[in-house]
């Protein structure tokens, strides 16, 4: 079966859903990049160590993530995307660790700390 080379691979929908996913992932990389930097005055050694194992975990998620991953699109949506707009907020209950250790990530990804 050959396909119409003139027709897109995926939706416009699976594509702002798979951008908006990135989207998520990139904002809790910066959000941990300047955790790390605010850190470095009191340089907890341990604490810079976890936040950079958790950015780098991010990043493998957001470097592995596919658009045609709907499952784990939706999921960085919804899950990421609560824990964003708590924070930005003020009002989580959970500390960017927390919610690293937390998250419903696969589990090759949780295993970056």
């Amino acid at each position: 079966m050959q396909t119409n080379p003139d027709l897109p691979l995926w939706s416009q929908e699976e594509a702002i859903a798979y951008e908006s996913a990135c989207e998520c992932i990139n904002h809790l990389i910066a959000l941990y990049s300047a955790e790390i930097n605010n850190q470095k005055p009191q340089v907890d050694t341990a604490q810079v160590v976890r936040l950079k194992a958790a950015r780098g975990s991010f990043a493998t998620e957001l470097r592995t993530l596919h658009v045609f991953d709907r499952e784990q699109v939706s999921r960085i949506r919804e899950e990421y995307g609560a824990f964003i707009r708590q924070h930005v907020a003020g009002v989580s209950n959970l500390s960017l660790l927390d919610f690293f250790s937390s998250r419903q990530a696969p589990d090759f990804l949780k295993s970056g700390m």
